[in-house]
């Protein structure tokens, strides 16, 4: 929820307390509803691109090195 939150462009709490409102990809997806983003995310994670940590923190898949998302 939280990458969707960024990508979205909705300020939370959390997105506030990171600082992830401040990354260029904030809110560059505002053309798709938040339906549509779970179903991005799903698919990402079942193609091996996102995945949760151990920390519940999301991971992502960068040009074969690993970015983290807190």
């Amino acid at each position: 929820m939280h990458l969707i939150a960024c990508w979205f462009g909705r300020m939370t709490e959390r997105v506030t307390q990171f600082g992830h409102d401040k990354l260029s990809v904030f809110g560059i997806g505002a053309e798709l509803n938040e339906k549509q983003w779970r179903s991005v995310v799903r698919q990402l994670v079942a193609m091996g691109h996102l995945q949760a940590d151990s920390e519940s923190l999301w991971r992502a898949e960068a040009d074969g090195e690993r970015a983290r998302w807190s």
